[in-house]
C-alpha cells in the first residue's frame, strides 16, 4: 500500500484498517528489520518449549498466605 502510493503513511493504513495508528507504525517498523533477524525471532518463537521450563502457576490462597479471599482488612 505505501510502496504503490495507495495510501500515504502508516497512519493512513490504520484509519482505513480501523487500527491504532501507533500499532500499524510499530508493524512497520519491524519491516526495515535485518532479514536474518526477522529469521532468529521465528525460529525462537516456533522452538518448542521444554516440559522443565514450564513452571506451574501457584493457587490464589498460597500467594495470598491462606484464604484465597485474603481475609484481613485494611
Amino acid at each position: 500500500m505505501l510502496d504503490d502510493g495507495l495510501v500515504a503513511s502508516g497512519s493512513d493504513i490504520a484509519r482505513q484498517e480501523g487500527l491504532h495508528h501507533s500499532t500499524v507504525n510499530e508493524l512497520l517498523r519491524l519491516t526495515l528489520l535485518e532479514p536474518a533477524v526477522i529469521q532468529a525471532i521465528l525460529a525462537w518463537a516456533a522452538a518448542p518449549v521444554h516440559e522443565s521450563a514450564v513452571v506451574p502457576a501457584e493457587p490464589v490462597a498460597d500467594r495470598l498466605g491462606g484464604a484465597a479471599g485474603g481475609g484481613g482488612g485494611v
